[in-house]
């Protein structure tokens, strides 16, 4: 999930004889940078938020991640931010003790001192992009099976896992490719909608509808069609 996703195609690429299907969870590190993007996505943005945004950017490429800015804060200031960020971005939890377990849990984290999250910046940009993007290196991986899921409501961008689909189709010497994504859930797509994202792991790993009790929301499949094809039907 994640960064862990990023990480998981390195180990791929340097040890394919262990795996039989690499599944990414809203990966993070897959796109190429595009500034032109960014740079729309922050104009639509107040200007307190986008003073904010373009503040967080310069802090990560600085190397201070959001738990190394907590660490800094006053203990009540920084259990607020995380209260604040587990109101407004988990908001599939609305049980008022679970909300407190989970701000605990992470609050308690972030105070740790700093050890994996001090490579964030060599691996991502600030915009989540790779570094080094695995958009390029998946259709070169030695496994058989890749499986990209995203919530439809995830900031990590669903064309990603696309583009991977679409260069692997030209290729046709890669790994097979699926692409799927959960209904109402974003990024902690695992905790918005546990159903589907239950129902979309046993649907990559080849379960068949027996396998997924029939309240479980099915996962979307999406189809990526290969640019040479396009440029075919428009000539």
């Amino acid at each position: 999930h994640s960064m862990g996703g990023y990480l998981g195609v390195a180990y791929c690429e340097r040890y394919p004889q262990h795996v039989e299907q690499l599944v990414l969870l809203s990966p993070a590190g897959v796109t190429h940078s595009d500034p032109e993007k960014t740079k729309k996505f922050v104009q639509q943005m107040s200007f307190s938020r986008r003073m904010f945004f373009t503040t967080a950017r310069s802090l990560f490429e600085y190397g201070v991640t959001p738990a190394g800015f907590v660490r800094t804060l006053p203990m009540g200031r920084g259990r607020s931010m995380i209260e604040s960020y587990v109101e407004t971005r988990l908001t599939s939890i609305d049980n008022l003790e679970e909300q407190a377990a989970v701000t605990d849990y992470l609050y308690h984290n972030a105070m740790i001192p700093g050890c994996q999250e001090d490579m964030l910046n060599k691996f991502l940009t600030s915009s989540a992009s790779g570094r080094v993007p695995t958009v390029d290196r998946i259709p070169k991986l030695k496994v058989p099976h890749v499986s990209f899921v995203y919530g439809d409501k995830d900031w990590m961008d669903v064309e990603g896992g696309i583009q991977v689909s679409e260069q692997v189709s030209e290729l046709q010497n890669g790994p097979a490719v699926d692409v799927y994504q959960v209904k109402n859930a974003g990024h902690m797509l695992m905790i918005d909608n546990w159903e589907g994202f239950h129902a979309s792991v046993v649907t990559m790993c080849g379960g068949g509808k027996e396998a997924i009790p029939p309240q479980f929301p099915t996962p979307i499949k999406r189809v990526a069609v290969p640019s040479s094809w396009m440029e075919k039907t428009n000539t």
